[in-house]
């Protein structure tokens, strides 16, 4: 991929995003059953809603669960379960973001430590990932979601 100069300030205001802070959740362990990582989805995001700067991290979170539902669902279509236990805005593709999300956060862990926008992060997701691929050194880190 050439990058042009927009491509460049995206990047850059990317990395410049990275914040390296103690993240605190009440209680990130994957708990083990539909109803219970189901729960845990709506408290990520009650606190994503309240927390600017670790928004991602949340995301990354909801990301894992929703990754997680998807696994035990064993092919059957999870969307409309899930769907009909959480907020509105989880479209198919919103969840299958978040699912993308969290994978990509789990390989680049700086990702999750991002100060960015989650509307913006997700508008421009495709160029994203392959802006991570190109600087993996800076984008991976020793921290796993």
């Amino acid at each position: 991929m050439v990058a042009d100069d927009e491509t460049i300030q995206f990047h850059q205001q990317l990395k410049a995003s990275v914040v390296h802070q103690t993240v605190t959740v009440q209680d990130d362990s994957m708990p083990s059953e539909p109803s219970g990582i189901i729960e845990q989805i709506r408290e990520f995001h009650s606190a994503a809603n309240y927390s600017n700067r670790r928004t991602v991290y949340m995301h990354c979170l909801m990301g894992r669960n929703l990754n997680a539902l998807k696994d035990m669902a064993e092919g059957k279509d999870f969307i409309h379960d899930v769907q009909e236990k959480l907020p509105k805005e989880y479209s198919r593709s919103q969840i299958y973001f978040l699912i993308d999300l969290h994978k990509l956060a789990t390989e680049y862990n700086n990702i999750m430590f991002l100060s960015f926008p989650i509307g913006k992060l997700k508008s421009k997701f495709s160029l994203v990932k392959q802006l991570v691929h190109q600087d993996e050194d800076f984008w991976k880190h020793a921290h796993v979601v």
